[in-house]
């Protein structure tokens, strides 16, 4: 297809989301002694996390819900789920909790399998961009701590764009900073709606990245299991 310009999503895509809330959390757990408050094993407090997270990003673009309310209420309904005591874990310790997770979990350099090798061999060869629904802050951390930020000439967030995938705003703004040519890019995303979808109805070419192998009926122009695989289809 003759591409020049690849656009990459990041949490979940090269950036490892779950492994990194793993290792925060855990050592959360530890420091702030939630075993003494009444609350479930750092597993399910991982479960619960991922569970009400991945519920509230999905709320949050589709503007159901705010930036405000997905960063100060997602502990208090994590905390709810696994039975955490109020009275020895009051409000106040909530927000430090919350604080220290949004500062330090962005800083781990956890990365999917095969991302660097695959980065390593486009570059050169490809202008690589990223478009992202997360806040500028937090993505610009991960892909600095994670060794990611040299790869790539723009960074495009829904922050940035006042728009969030999978709506047309955020391709559009895309476009126009990066001077691409929308017959020779392409768009690679985990996201069947945000990413894919998004990217289909923009008339963008689109690889659905799907390590797990989750069964769908969404309509994908390619799917790939390893992010190597991303290479014979871009060549």
């Amino acid at each position: 297809m003759g591409y020049k310009d690849i656009f990459f999503d990041l949490d979940h895509t090269l950036w490892d989301y779950n492994t990194s809330a793993k290792q925060t959390l855990f050592e959360l757990y530890d420091r702030y002694e939630l075993s003494a408050t009444g609350a479930l094993e750092k597993e399910k407090l991982l479960e619960a996390f991922l569970t009400i997270n991945e519920d509230l990003w999905d709320q949050y673009n589709k503007g159901e819900v705010s930036k405000y309310f997905l960063r100060t209420q997602r502990f208090n309904m994590v905390f709810e789920k696994i039975g955490v005591n109020q009275k020895l874990f009051p409000q106040d310790q909530v927000l430090r909790f919350n604080h220290d997770y949004l500062h330090e979990c962005p800083q781990k350099p956890n990365l999917i399998d095969g991302a660097l090798e695959l980065l390593d061999e486009l570059e050169g060869n490809f202008n690589l961009h990223i478009i992202t629904n997360g806040f500028n802050d937090i993505q610009g951390t991960k892909l600095e701590m994670s060794g990611l930020s040299k790869f790539f000439k723009y960074v495009i967030t829904s922050e940035s764009a006042g728009a969030k995938k999978p709506f047309s705003g955020i391709f559009e703004f895309a476009f126009k900073a990066t001077n691409a040519n929308l017959q020779h890019s392409i768009m690679i995303g985990d996201n069947l709606t945000t990413d894919i979808k998004g990217a289909r109805d923009f008339g963008l070419d689109q690889v659905y990245f799907n390590p797990d192998k989750i069964h769908h009926s969404e309509e994908v122009m390619h799917e790939v299991y390893e992010l190597q695989e991303i290479l014979r289809i871009v060549s």
